[in-house]
């Protein structure tokens, strides 16, 4: 929903379809004709490691049947780096489990 156009709610089963009818409508507002390639996920940004820690870690994540639970490490050259720069214990973590330094393993 925009800010500017709350009345306009993109509403779809995937996160692609969703930002396919934003471009599209992007597309007639410009007089854009033309198809552009949209994937959600990456526009989205659920194709990001910190996003996807984030999302399996609400609650009641474990009960989704269909979803592959992804396994995350810590990036030691991220926390290497804040403990040179003296950031180590002083930073602020925004999650339990400090994920803006984790990776996907694959």
């Amino acid at each position: 929903m925009a800010d500017d156009d709350p009345a306009t709610v993109f509403s779809h089963p995937t996160a692609t379809a969703a930002w396919t009818s934003i471009i599209k409508e992007a597309n007639k507002i410009r007089n854009k004709t033309g198809s552009n390639s949209a994937s959600g996920p990456d526009y989205i940004g659920y194709s990001h490691s910190t996003i996807v820690k984030l999302i399996q870690d609400l609650p009641n994540a474990r009960k989704c049947a269909n979803y592959v639970w992804q396994e995350f490490a810590v990036d030691a050259g991220a926390a290497a780096a804040k403990k040179r720069n003296g950031k180590g214990d002083q930073e602020e973590d925004l999650t339990e489990d400090g994920a803006d330094d984790l990776n996907i393993d694959e």
